[in-house]
């Protein structure tokens, strides 16, 4: 069961780890 914040953290997580993604491949 999902709450808004539960959404909220995946999605800041989800940017976190695209954000590293595109840092390392530079």
């Amino acid at each position: 069961h999902e709450t808004d914040d539960d959404k909220i953290i995946m999605r800041s997580r989800e940017e976190e780890i695209l954000k590293n993604l595109n840092l390392l491949r530079e």
